[in-house]
């Protein structure tokens, strides 16, 4: 019997969507283009390398999908952006300088330049596409809150996750994972509706669930999970494995997932992984690495190695993008 795949390894398809993959040289988005193909999901959105429209726009049309690019960006350290911007502090994900498609960039400069682009098998649609949050000039520049509201529907999540999203995602006040939790209290946690692990290929869905057990999203999931059951046996395999790992959660983008057990609040285990790339959750894992067990209690994270305590992590409640941490395991059929 052949070893399991490392875990959060990029996954190669054998066949179908293999060349997406090829393509970014990573699986990140391989499930969100998948539903896109298979008509599940009718917008979606990608970043591509500037300088390779074309060859993206000839891949995307082999499946029957219309490409719209949107802006081209120069990602830039979140200091950076902290420092020359008007509302650079309120940044919640992508950190970037806006520019007109087609501008020049410095050549120094291009393996952090990306254009943000939608893909739809409707072409009608793709008028739609709403943009991201990018800094020009001297200030950040935000999308219509109105266009915000409607541009969930258009990428076809539930409307009970949308009409959450839009009471509790407010990151100066919440933490939304917190949030769904909180909701949640006393409900399955259905690994359907698990999103940890959605950046990193190994997800169904491409939003955040209103709860742990939402149906609407259970369904959604559970539709495209068995089209690709179909083509990607093996692919299927290995999300639901994903899906069922424990989690520790402190905010949105500061979250880890453990080969490993929970019971009650302590989690044993034999690796921890991080499935983002922002770099204040990177600085925690070498401390989560070092344990073999930790236990949360209230906002304090206590680690263990060998059964002594090797490491305290103290959540920060205060601020932005507040952490309340929380432990999960979503294991429920």
């Amino acid at each position: 019997m052949s070893a399991e795949p490392p875990l959060f390894a990029t996954y190669r398809p054998a066949s179908f969507c293999r060349d997406f993959v090829d393509f970014h040289r990573d699986s990140g988005q391989l499930l969100v283009f998948m539903a896109c193909v298979l008509g599940f999901k009718p917008l979606m959105d990608d970043w591509i390398p500037a300088w390779r429209m074309e060859e993206y726009r000839q891949l995307c049309r082999s499946y029957g999908l219309h490409v719209r690019a949107d802006v081209t960006k120069i990602l830039i350290p979140r200091e950076r952006a902290e420092a020359r911007a008007m509302g650079g502090t309120t940044l919640s994900s992508t950190v970037a300088v806006g520019l007109p498609v087609g501008a020049g960039f410095p050549e120094r400069a291009r393996a952090n330049v990306r254009t943000h682009v939608f893909l739809s098998r409707d072409r009608d649609l793709l008028r739609h596409g709403m943009w991201y949050p990018v800094i020009v000039k001297d200030r950040v520049l935000w999308p219509p809150y109105a266009d915000i509201l409607t541009y969930g529907r258009l990428l076809g999540y539930p409307d009970c996750c949308i009409r959450f999203f839009r009471q509790r995602n407010d990151w100066s006040r919440f933490s939304f994972l917190a949030e769904i939790h909180r909701e949640s209290r006393g409900a399955p946690r259905h690994w359907l509706c698990n999103p940890l692990t959605k950046d990193r290929t190994y997800s169904y869905i491409y939003h955040m669930p209103c709860r742990w057990d939402c149906p609407a999203t259970r369904k959604l999931a559970g539709r495209l999970r068995s089209e690709v059951a179909l083509r990607e046996p093996e692919l299927v395999r290995q999300v639901d494995r994903h899906l069922r790992l424990p989690a520790l959660v402190f905010y949105e983008r500061k979250h880890f997932v453990f080969d490993g057990t929970l019971q009650g609040n302590r989690l044993t285990y034999r690796k921890v992984y991080y499935p983002d790339g922002d770099l204040t959750g990177q600085a925690l894992l070498p401390r989560l690495a070092r344990g073999d067990a930790l236990e949360l209690e209230g906002d304090t994270v206590r680690v263990f190695r060998d059964g002594e305590l090797v490491d305290r992590i103290q959540a920060r409640s205060e601020g932005f993008a507040p952490e309340h941490p929380f432990l999960i395991q979503f294991d429920r059929d």
